[in-house]
C-alpha cells in the first residue's frame, strides 16, 4: 500500500469511526444493568486515542464512567493476556469466582478471561464456529438472549 493510499484509507477510517452506532437492543441491556446495579465495565483492545474515540463516537458515557473504560494500549496488557482481566480485578477488588466477562472475539475474550479465571459468556452474535473446544460458560447469540442469561445469573 503506497503512502498516499494508506492516508486515504487513515482519513475515510476516521471520517466513519464517528459515524457507528450501538446494535439494535444494546441500549435497552445497558439500561438493564445500569437500572438493576449490575457492575460492568469495558476492556477492550487497541490504542487508547482511537478506541477512546469509539466510547465517545457510542455514547457509552451514558452507562461507564472513564474509570471503568480500560483500554490495552493504556493498561500496558492486550487481550487475551490474562493481566489485563487482572489489571481490571485489581482495579475493583473483583472476586473472579464471581466475576463474568461478555465477549464477542473468542480468542481475545474467551480465552483470556477463562484463563484469568473469570466465568465467560460468549456473544457469537455472528455465529462463528468455535475454534477448539468451546471454554465459555455459556454462549449466546443476541442481545435478548444475553439480557435472559444476565438476568437468570446476576441480576
Amino acid at each position: 500500500m503506497s503512502r498516499e493510499d494508506a492516508d486515504i484509507f487513515e482519513q475515510l477510517y476516521r471520517s466513519f469511526q464517528k459515524k457507528i452506532t450501538l446494535g439494535n437492543g444494546v441500549e435497552g441491556f445497558l439500561d438493564y444493568c445500569k437500572s438493576n446495579d449490575i457492575f460492568i465495565a469495558i476492556l477492550t483492545n487497541g490504542r487508547p486515542e482511537p478506541q477512546y474515540a469509539k466510547v465517545v463516537a457510542l455514547g457509552l458515557h451514558k452507562w461507564f464512567d472513564d474509570e471503568h473504560i480500560f483500554i490495552s494500549g493504556g493498561i500496558g496488557y492486550q487481550k487475551p493476556d490474562p493481566q489485563a482481566f487482572k489489571y481490571v480485578e485489581n482495579a475493583f477488588a473483583l472476586n473472579p469466582e464471581e466475576t463474568w466477562y461478555v465477549g464477542d472475539t473468542y480468542e481475545a475474550d474467551v480465552v483470556g478471561a477463562n484463563t484469568a479465571g473469570w466465568h465467560t459468556i460468549w456473544f457469537n452474535h455472528r455465529n462463528r464456529e468455535c475454534p477448539e473446544k468451546n471454554r465459555a460458560d455459556i454462549t449466546v447469540k443476541s442481545i435478548e438472549e444475553l439480557k435472559e442469561v444476565i438476568r437468570g445469573q446476576i441480576g
